[in-house]
C-alpha cells in the first residue's frame, strides 16, 4: 500500500481540519480498536543510503498505553530482507476521519515485528472525506468496456472511490482500457448482482499480470421506475423509524434513521464522513423498524444520493417485499397522510353489513337474493379482510369507531383485480378518499411483482352517475382501449326449474370443453367489436385459458375459485364462448365471482330457446338451478327483448396506464 492511500483514499475529495493533537489515551484506544477489528498501522522506512520510501503494513498488539509493538504481515512479498538498511520515518495510525502521524525517536525493527514508544500526543493528519472500508472477500467485480471484460475482486469500498485489483488475462490486455471513454462496472457476490453502472477511472496502477483500480460511480442517481406525474407523497413518520441492513460490499451492519417514507420506498438520512450508501447498489435484506422492533422488511435499492445542507439523503425503492408487509406499510403511508383511513379493518362483520345497508348498497332486490345465504357472507368477509391473504384488500374510512366508507379489491384473474363494494355514507367525501386510497394501491403496487397486477376491473350500472364520472368519463377521454375499455353487458339472474332435452334443437348443435382455436376465434371476435381489453384481461386468450394459478392461489388463502370454459359450437363453427365461475358464496354480493359469463358471437344462430338449453346444461353439469349471467353483446337483450334483464358496464383499465387515470381522479380528489 502506498503512502497516498491513505491520504487521498483512492483519489477521493480531502477534508483539511485545523491542526489537532490526540493525547496518549486516545492514541491508546485507537490501536486497541485497531487491533480488535483486524486492521493494520502504516509503517513508513527510509533506505539509508538511496533515500527511497517504503510503506508497510503491521499488525498492532493489544497496547497498554507506553508501548506500540505491531506485527509485520505479509505486504506481498515488499518487506525488505536487509531491514537494517532503513530508518522508520513515520507510523500512520488510520481513522475513519483523521489519521493520526508521528515520527518516533525510539524505534525497533527485526524480521517479526515493529516496536517503539508512544508519545504524550501525536498531530492528526487531513482525512478523507468518507470513511474507506474493506471490500468482503467474496465481491466479484468486472469492468466493461466495449464489449471486453476484466475480471477482479473489491478490495475497499466508499460511495466516491472504489478500489479494484484486476488481472490479466492471456486473452487481454489491460493497456486496452481508454480511460477517457465510458467504462461500466458489475459487482457481484454469489452469482446476484449488488451493482451495475457507469464509473470513473481515478488511477490505475501495477504490472502487466495485476492492476490496482479506482474508480467512481458516474451517477447520483439510477431511477429503477418510470417517472410518474402521480406518485404517493413522502410523509414523515412520528415518531421516526429507522432501517437496518447487512452491507453488501463490506458485511458491516449499518442503522440509519428514517427522513420521510412512501409506499414503495423511503428516504434515509446519513453523515457525510460516514456515508455507507451508493447510487445503483442493491440492499438485498433491509428492515424497517418502528419503535426498536422490526415492522417490514425489503430488498431495496439506492435510487439516488444527494448532499442537503450538510447531510447525505438516499432515496431506496423497494424491488422485493413479502405481500402482506407491503400492505402494512401501505397501512401506514395512509394513516400517516389521514388518521382515519384504514387497511384490513378488525371490525365486526355485522357493523359492516349495517353500513352497507346505511349506504344504500345493499338495495332491496340485491339484499332478496343473498339473503339466504347470509352466513355464508359473513364467514367469507371474516376470512378475505380479517385475515392476511394474497387475493383481497380492504381501504375503509373510519371515524369515531363509525364507518363512513369502504371499497375493497380482489384478484379474479392472474394479473387482474376487482374494484368492488365501494360504497359511502354521511360525509360525501369519504367515498373519494377510499376511491383515492384503492387507486394509489393499483398506481404504486403493480410495479412490485409479487401482486402479478396488470388490470383492474370495475362493474356497475349506467344510471349511477359517481363510477360514471370518475371512471367512464375517464375511459371516454382516453379514447384508447389498449389503455382503459369498456364493454356493455346484460345481467339475467338464471333460475331453472325444468330442462328440455338436445333432441328438440334442431341441427348439428354441440357443447363442449373450449380449445385454443376456439379462444383464438373469441378474440378475433371480441378484437373486431370492442378492441378492448377483457379477452387479456379474463385469461380468455388460448396461452392463458386453462391456467390454474388463481385456483390455487385460493385454494392457499382458505377459498375455493375455479372457472370452465366451454364452446357452443354449430357443426364447425363456433357461435358461443361459455365462462362458468365456480367460487365460494360470498366473494362479492352481486355473485359477480359465480356469474357465467357468456359471449355470443352468433346472435342470429343463439336465439332465446338456444340460451335457454345452454342454461339448462350449466344447471345439470354444475348442479346449480340459481346463478347470474353476464351476457355479451349486450344489443343481445334488445333484439330479443329479454325480460327483467340489466345492463352492466365492465370497465378495465391498463395499469402501465394508471398515472394518467390518477391526474384524472385528482381534479375531483384535491
Amino acid at each position: 500500500m502506498r503512502e497516498a492511500e491513505v491520504m487521498a483514499a483512492g483519489d477521493d475529495r480531502i477534508l483539511h481540519y485545523p491542526e489537532r493533537h490526540i493525547k496518549r489515551p486516545q492514541i491508546t484506544n485507537r490501536l486497541n480498536m485497531l487491533h480488535f477489528r483486524q486492521e493494520p498501522i502504516l509503517v513508513s522506512l527510509r533506505h539509508r543510503e538511496y533515500g527511497y520510501l517504503v510503506t508497510l503494513q503491521a499488525m498492532p498488539r493489544v497496547c497498554q498505553g507506553e508501548l506500540l509493538q505491531a506485527d509485520w504481515l505479509d505486504n506481498n512479498g515488499q518487506k525488505p530482507r536487509n531491514l537494517h538498511q532503513f530508518t522508520l520515518e513515520k507510523i500512520i495510525i488510520p481513522g475513519s476521519s483523521l489519521a493520526l502521524e508521528y515520527a518516533p525517536e525510539n524505534a525497533w525493527l527485526d524480521d517479526d515485528l515493529v516496536q517503539m514508544e508512544i508519545p504524550d500526543r501525536i498531530k492528526a493528519i487531513s482525512g478523507r472525506q468518507i470513511s474507506r472500508h474493506k471490500g468482503v472477500a467474496a465481491i466479484e467485480a468486472r469492468l466493461t468496456q466495449n464489449s471486453i471484460g476484466f475480471q477482479g475482486c473489491l478490495t475497499d469500498f466508499s460511495p466516491l472511490g472504489m478500489r479494484l485489483e484486476v488481472h490479466n488475462s492471456q486473452a487481454q490486455s489491460l493497456h486496452w482500457l481508454d480511460l477517457d471513454k465510458p467504462i461500466s462496472l458489475t459487482l457481484q457476490r454469489h452469482q446476484e448482482v449488488i451493482f451495475s453502472g457507469p464509473v470513473i477511472v481515478l488511477r490505475q496502477e501495477g504490472d502487466r499480470d495485476r492492476q490496482s483500480v479506482v474508480v467512481q460511480p458516474e451517477r447520483d442517481n439510477a431511477p429503477r421506475y418510470k417517472p410518474k406525474v402521480s406518485r404517493t407523497k413522502r410523509l414523515a413518520v412520528k415518531p421516526s423509524p429507522d432501517i437496518c441492513f447487512s452491507h453488501p460490499l463490506t458485511g458491516g451492519s449499518f442503522t440509519l434513521p428514517v427522513r420521510d417514507i412512501a409506499t414503495l420506498g423511503v428516504c434515509v438520512e446519513e453523515s457525510r464522513e460516514h456515508s455507507v450508501l451508493m447510487a445503483g447498489m442493491v440492499l438485498p435484506d433491509i428492515s424497517l423498524n418502528t419503535f426498536g422492533s422490526p415492522f417490514v422488511t425489503f430488498t431495496g435499492q439506492v435510487v439516488y444520493r444527494r448532499e442537503v445542507d450538510g447531510k447525505i439523503l438516499c432515496g431506496i425503492t423497494i424491488l422485493n417485499i413479502d405481500d402482506d408487509d407491503h400492505f402494512r406499510l401501505i397501512g401506514l403511508v395512509h394513516r400517516t397522510e389521514d388518521e382515519h383511513a384504514y387497511v384490513r379493518l378488525n371490525h365486526d362483520p355485522e357493523k359492516f353489513f349495517d353500513f352497507l345497508f346505511d349506504a344504500g348498497f345493499l338495495y332491496p332486490s340485491k339484499y332478496s337474493t343473498i339473503v339466504s345465504q347470509r352466513d355464508e357472507f359473513i364467514k367469507a368477509y371474516n376470512q378475505l379482510y380479517l385475515n392476511p391473504n394474497k387475493i383481497a384488500r380492504c381501504f375503509v374510512y373510519l371515524e369515531k369507531g363509525q364507518i363512513f366508507g369502504h371499497v375493497s379489491a380482489l384478484k379474479i384473474y392472474r394479473h387482474t383485480w376487482l374494484n368492488h363494494h365501494h360504497a359511502a355514507t354521511g360525509k360525501r367525501t369519504s367515498g373519494l378518499k377510499v376511491l383515492r386510497q384503492i387507486s394509489n394501491f393499483h398506481n404504486d403496487s403493480y410495479v412490485l411483482g409479487q401482486l402479478q397486477m396488470r388490470y383492474v376491473v370495475g362493474v356497475w350500472r349506467p344510471d349511477n352517475s359517481f363510477p360514471e364520472r370518475f371512471f367512464g368519463t375517464f375511459c371516454r377521454e382516453v379514447a384508447d382501449p389498449q389503455k382503459c375499455s369498456m364493454d356493455q353487458f346484460v345481467y339475467l339472474q338464471c333460475s331453472v326449474d325444468k330442462c328440455l332435452c338436445w333432441d328438440d334443437l334442431k341441427g348439428p348443435w354441440e357443447f363442449t370443453r373450449a380449445t385454443r382455436s376456439d379462444l383464438a376465434e373469441f378474440e378475433g371476435f371480441y378484437r373486431s367489436g370492442s378492441g378492448g381489453l377483457l379477452a387479456k384481461a379474463f385469461d380468455l386468450t388460448p396461452d392463458t385459458f386453462e391456467d390454474t394459478t388463481v385456483a390455487e392461489q385460493y385454494r392457499a388463502s382458505g377459498f375455493k375459485r375455479e372457472r370452465h370454459v366451454y364452446a357452443l359450437r354449430y357443426g364447425l363453427d363456433l357461435k358461443a364462448l361459455i365462462e362458468v365461475q365456480d367460487s365460494d358464496t360470498g366473494l362479492n354480493l352481486s355473485e359477480l365471482t359465480n356469474a357465467v359469463n357468456l359471449f355470443i358471437l352468433d346472435t342470429n344462430m343463439v336465439t332465446p330457446k338456444v340460451l335457454e338449453f345452454l342454461q339448462c346444461l350449466i344447471a345439470v353439469k354444475h348442479q346449480r338451478y340459481q346463478y347470474p349471467i353476464m351476457l355479451y353483446p349486450h344489443s343481445y337483450a334488445e333484439r330479443y327483448r329479454l325480460e327483467q334483464s340489466k345492463q352492466y358496464m365492465v370497465w378495465i383499465l391498463n395499469v402501465e396506464f394508471s398515472d394518467q387515470y390518477m391526474s384524472h381522479l385528482e381534479k375531483w380528489c384535491r
